[in-house]
C-alpha cells in the first residue's frame, strides 16, 4: 500500500463527511484511511465506518496521530485534520512530489473553509510559516535535530 491517511477526531460529525468525500473523489486509490477517535459523543465513528475507514482509539490530536501511525500499512503517512477538504488532485500531486524530490517529510499550504476574516488571517499566517520553513528546511532540520 502506498499511502495511509490518518485523521484524529473528536466530535467531528459536521466536518468529517466532507473530508472523506474529498478523499473518495481522488483519482489516486492506493490508500487506507485510519480515523483515530478520542471517544466522540456524536456520530463521528459511525460516519467513519460507513466510509470504510479503520477506526482506532485516539486522543487529542498527537495521540490519535501516533495510534493511527502504529497500525498504518502505507509507505507514506498523511496526517489530516477533519475540518478540511482535499483539492481534486491533491493525493496524486502529493505522492509525485514526495517521489520526485525523495522527501522524508512534507507540509502543505491550507485554505480555510470558513469565510470569516479571522480564519483567513490565521490560515495566511500558517501558510507564511510553512513557506518560511520550506525555504529554510536545512537550517530547521539541523535546529530540530540538535534539540532532540
Amino acid at each position: 500500500m502506498k499511502l495511509s491517511i490518518i485523521i484524529p477526531t473528536y466530535n467531528e460529525e459536521e466536518y468529517l463527511p466532507n473530508l472523506l468525500k474529498s478523499i473518495e473523489s481522488q483519482k489516486f486509490k492506493d490508500y487506507e484511511v485510519i480515523v483515530a477517535d478520542a471517544n466522540s459523543c456524536d456520530s463521528t465513528v459511525r460516519i467513519a465506518k460507513n466510509y470504510g475507514c479503520t477506526v482506532v482509539q485516539g486522543g487529542m490530536p498527537g495521540v490519535g496521530r501516533n495510534n493511527g501511525a502504529k497500525i498504518a500499512k502505507g509507505e507514506i503517512l498523511l496526517f489530516l485534520d477533519s475540518d478540511l477538504e482535499l483539492t481534486q488532485s491533491y493525493l496524486i500531486e502529493m505522492i509525485e512530489e514526495f517521489e520526485a524530490n525523495e522527501l522524508d517529510i512534507g507540509i502543505t499550504q491550507i485554505n480555510p473553509i470558513s469565510e470569516k476574516k479571522r480564519d483567513k488571517i490565521l490560515h495566511d499566517l500558517a501558510n507564511w510559516f510553512m513557506i518560511a520553513f520550506e525555504k529554510n528546511k536545512t537550517s530547521w532540520s539541523r535546529l530540530l535535530w540538535n534539540n532532540m
